[in-house]
């Protein structure tokens, strides 16, 4: 059964709110910090907090001068190198645009209806939620400072010319109140993929916070990848029209895969992320039995891994560490990558792309919703797949990888100009 208690709190807290300030509606701009707080963040108020939120307000003066112009308006977040990289490649294909790299600039401003109306308004609607006190003052914090860049908006930006808006990440803060301005404007929004987004369906172990992705997706239209986004949005409620079919840039010259014949003289261990720390050291142990076979073992942290929780194994054993900004194809060229090992991530779709068989290892799995025959729990496990790859049908191969690759990134399609323009 799918673990749900984080999810559920998530969404407890969130049905909890019941408020529209100037046309918003609240809950979703909370969500952020509701599925933070849901999935085990530490709440920690200092007095910097509490005297920024309500005595300060967003300097939106950048906004205001970006918001003036007949473009289509990108934002983008700081997820990291590859994810800018995608967004880059977007804004490239789309004449026109204009990217808005956030400000962490703050003016004095002291509203005193905000600051108590929204004290009563959390602890009223939280009293029975079992939060503490200092809980229940972030969330209240959180809602001064929402509050306050709404005003700014709304008061401050007269002039809207923008003709489509693009937020990199509109299920959370600050993109989910521009959907909400721009969408007040009769301005369409549309959000980016950048991973695999998946409804609570498809989760197989446990819901995770990147739920969020389409749970509390804010743009009225998604551009996506391929058929299985389409069919989470459905899973969460969406219309099939607010999805629309736009590619992967990264692989839109791609119209077919063609599986290389392998040797697997060389692999490639890409770990998840920390939540799953205790299945990733399993697998360096299997990556050790690897390498004892006379195979060159390469190991890839997931971006945002602890590196202090598994570098002493890999030193122990003399393991090869790549660093965490080599991309798939740098992997492939750079070290003669013979075949893939992924766990929990969409980096396995990513080398099959790259027509290079990749295994998932299936220890509680749960971010992967479709794959080949390819799953793996032990060393022993892993064999009998290498054997019976060795020995496919490499035509039926092909067809099945291409039929799975298809619904998670539609090949040789990039409809981000002919959408957005």
């Amino acid at each position: 059964m799918t673990d749900k208690t984080n999810y559920s709190r998530y969404k407890e807290l969130k049905n909890a709110i019941n408020i529209v300030y100037r046309g918003y509606v609240i809950r979703n701009i909370l969500a952020t910090d509701f599925i933070i707080f849901s999935f085990g963040k530490k709440i920690n108020i200092s007095t910097k907090k509490i005297l920024s939120s309500i005595f300060f307000k967003k300097d939106i003066t950048e906004l205001v001068e970006k918001f003036g112009k007949q473009k289509v308006l990108f934002t983008t977040s700081d997820y990291g190198s590859h994810h800018r990289q995608l967004l880059d490649d977007i804004i490239n294909y789309v004449p026109n645009s204009i990217l808005l790299e956030e400000s962490n600039k703050i003016k004095w401003r002291f509203s005193l209806k905000i600051t108590v109306v929204s004290f009563f308004e959390i602890f009223f609607a939280f009293k029975n939620k079992d939060l503490t006190l200092q809980q229940m003052l972030y969330f209240y914090l959180s809602l001064v400072n929402y509050k306050k860049i709404i005003d700014e908006l709304e008061n401050n930006v007269k002039i809207v010319k923008i003709t489509k808006y693009v937020p990199f990440l509109n299920c959370l803060v600050p993109d989910s109140i521009y959907c909400q301005f721009f969408r007040l404007r009769g301005i369409k929004s549309y959000g980016i993929q950048h991973g695999q987004y998946s409804s609570g369906r498809y989760y197989k172990t446990i819901v995770p916070l990147d739920v969020v992705n389409v749970e509390n997706f804010q743009a009225d239209y998604m551009l996506g990848w391929g058929e299985l986004v389409r069919e989470s949005m459905l899973d969460e409620g969406f219309k099939s029209e607010q999805f629309l079919l736009a590619g992967n840039p990264k692989y839109f010259n791609i119209n077919r895969i063609e599986l290389k014949k392998l040797s697997f003289k060389s692999c490639i261990i890409c770990l998840a992320r920390d939540f799953y720390s205790k299945e990733n050291l399993l697998l360096l142990a299997i990556g050790l039995q690897i390498k004892q076979n006379n195979t060159d073992v390469y190991i890839k942290l997931h971006p945002r891994s602890d590196i202090s929780i598994y570098m002493p194994f890999i030193n122990d054993n003399k393991l090869i560490l790549l660093d965490k900004t080599v991309s798939v194809s740098e992997s492939i060229s750079n070290y003669n990558i013979d075949f893939a090992i992924v766990y929990n991530s969409t980096v396995y779709y990513e080398y099959y792309l790259k027509n290079i068989v990749a295994f998932r290892f299936a220890v509680n799995e749960n971010d992967i919703p479709i794959g080949l025959e390819d799953d793996f729990c032990t060393f022993e496990d892993l064999i009998i797949r290498i054997d019976q790859y060795k020995n496919f049908d490499n035509q039926k191969l092909n067809k099945e990888a291409n039929r799975i690759i298809n619904k998670f990134c539609a090949l040789g399609v990039n409809n981000y100009a002919k959408i957005l323009n």
